[in-house]
């Protein structure tokens, strides 16, 4: 098994950690889809970020690394997306299916009522 990080560039000398982990070491490679890069190694996303030393004549990154993130670009990338209330009439519902073969009961007895 082989420890993989999978980044897309950014600009010209940093790149975004997309995912990582582990994979064969046959399928290292096919981890990186189009517009993304692979290395080996460990890397916390929130944390961490890619760094190289340029694009090759190939538009492919020059020696590739990880380097922790600054504080400012920890707290840039951790922005949360505003919550968005749910009011309570519209949020599901968790019945047993003891409750909801109660419920199919109450309809069927209605529904005989009806006829």
């Amino acid at each position: 098994m082989k420890k993989y990080i999978v980044y897309k560039r950014i600009s010209e000398t940093k790149g975004q950690i997309l995912r990582h982990g582990n994979c064969q070491d046959c399928t290292f490679k096919r981890q990186a889809k189009e517009g993304e890069f692979v290395i080996s190694g460990t890397a916390n996303d929130v944390t961490q970020k890619v760094i190289f030393d340029g694009l090759d004549e190939n538009g492919k990154p020059i020696n590739p690394r990880v380097i922790d993130k600054t504080v400012e670009e920890m707290k840039i990338s951790n922005l949360r997306l505003p919550i968005i209330e749910i009011p309570e009439e519209q949020k599901p519902a968790n019945i047993t299916k003891g409750q909801w073969q109660q419920v199919l009961n109450r309809l069927a007895a209605l529904d005989e009522k009806v006829k």
